[in-house]
């Protein structure tokens, strides 16, 4: 099960927006919902993430989130184990929580 370190809350992810950390943040709801109030986010769903695993960055921090936190906990756990990703992290509440 993901560790609670690889979960991050809102108001992480608002700083290291604010900070202009290098991280990587992945929206893998199925339907594309091209406005967010987050900049330069990439567009994998969850069900095509495994055959998308070069796109996924493996130097800097990486936030997946859906709408409510659910699914992207459950892909990051996926790429945690199976794939032994360590930079991997989901969004607490989802982008609902944003």
């Amino acid at each position: 099960m993901l560790d609670k370190k690889f979960i991050i809350k809102s108001n992480q992810l608002k700083l290291k927006l604010k900070a202009n950390e290098k991280i990587q943040i992945i929206d893998i709801r199925e339907q594309n919902h091209s406005k967010t109030s987050i900049n330069n986010v990439e567009w994998i769903p969850a069900s095509k993430i495994l055959n998308n695993i070069k796109k996924i960055k493996s130097n800097i921090p990486v936030i997946l989130y859906c709408d409510m936190g659910v699914e992207s906990f459950f892909v990051a756990n996926i790429l945690h184990e199976k794939y032994k990703f360590t930079n991997i992290y989901s969004l607490k509440g989802g982008i609902n929580n944003y």
